[in-house]
């Protein structure tokens, strides 16, 4: 009886470490969504791409991902990183659905944000590589950034299949010279409330012709952004083991760049047998490692207003309101007065 009761236990035993074994290599990683949009200054409908992204991102947080692409010679944005876009607004949703950012390839009167349709059926759709990325300032310069992004793929996979792509983005980018027109968002929906069925729209609905706004995601720098980085996803891609990789953007001859501190990097997976994107993540940029290891004392706020400050994300704050705790001032980190 002892023997069999042993005999059964250990059978449970085995049975369950293979049961949980099958559903850890079963287990689908959630898909994010990346929406690269190609917009303008100069073009006068794309003030629906831009309210779009940001009612996108209210609906689905982290689970959907945007940068825009400027092009034209008349907008000061303007890359090269890309090719053209197919119309102006358009965007590619993971390289797969080509479409226009607001109403998508599916729409109608009665549901007008056609866009949704799509981005849900890519949302739905299997994927096979949970990601994630991290980044980091290589000095207190602010001239290179190491990115490392990581790929777990749910079963065994021929690394040749997939490559990754960074693109680094910017938040918050106004004109240097408010009179400057070219920086000015050209917008046709001035009094137009039928557009009020995207909140966001009110900005522009509300608005004039030429408008001085700050615009988001604008990509400025990045790479292997259109084929991948050549053996960026290292062989043997083993199921269910991370796959990580390494790379340095050199950042220093960038001159679209206003402000380092409000930059992010997106990687992203390129499934280059299908031409799509397996999946993507956006991460923050860290401080650097160099010279901000010790923490030394700040005292006094007149002091403080004088500087540059920014917390340990290296995100650049309004000094005026920084508080007691630890900050970045001069590359270094400081205990911050009250």
């Amino acid at each position: 009886m002892k023997s069999l009761r042993y005999s059964t236990v250990i059978a449970a035993t085995i049975a369950l470490t293979s049961a949980m074994s099958l559903q850890a290599q079963t287990t689908t990683p959630q898909r994010r969504v990346l929406m690269e949009e190609y917009t303008g200054t100069w073009c006068s409908n794309c003030p629906r791409g831009i309210a779009s992204i940001e009612h996108l991102q209210k609906k689905y947080g982290d689970r959907f991902i945007a940068v825009a692409i400027h092009q034209d010679s008349y907008d000061p944005m303007k890359t090269k990183l890309y090719a053209s876009g197919n119309g102006y607004p358009s965007c590619q949703l993971n390289r797969s659905i080509n479409c226009d950012p607001f109403f998508g390839t599916d729409w109608d009167y009665s549901d007008p944000i056609g866009v949704i349709h799509d981005i849900d059926k890519l949302m739905k759709q299997t994927c096979y590589a949970d990601v994630s990325a991290t980044a980091q300032w290589k000095d207190n310069t602010h001239t290179s950034i190491e990115v490392t992004a990581t790929a777990v793929f749910t079963d065994t996979q021929q690394a040749s299949y997939y490559r990754w792509a960074f693109v680094v983005t910017e938040d918050h980018v106004t004109a240097p010279d408010p009179n400057d027109r070219y920086w000015k968002q050209q917008n046709k929906y001035v009094g137009d409330t039928d557009w009020l069925v995207m909140p966001e729209m009110a900005t522009f609905v509300n608005g004039s012709s030429l408008m001085a706004i700050e615009y988001n995601h604008v990509v400025v720098d990045g790479s292997g952004i259109r084929q991948g980085i050549e053996n960026s996803v290292s062989d043997p891609v083993v199921a269910q083991q991370p796959n990580t990789f390494t790379y340095t953007i050199d950042i220093s001859e960038n001159t679209l760049i206003q402000d380092a501190s409000n930059l992010n990097v997106v990687a992203i997976l390129l499934n280059t047998r299908y031409k799509d994107v397996e999946n993507a993540a956006i991460t923050a940029i860290a401080p650097s490692d160099d010279g901000a290891t010790a923490v030394s004392q700040v005292k006094g706020d007149d002091v403080m207003k004088q500087l540059d400050v920014y917390n340990l994300q290296g995100q650049k704050m309004n000094n005026k309101n920084t508080r007691r705790g630890i900050v970045i001032i001069d590359g270094k980190k400081v205990a911050a007065p009250i």
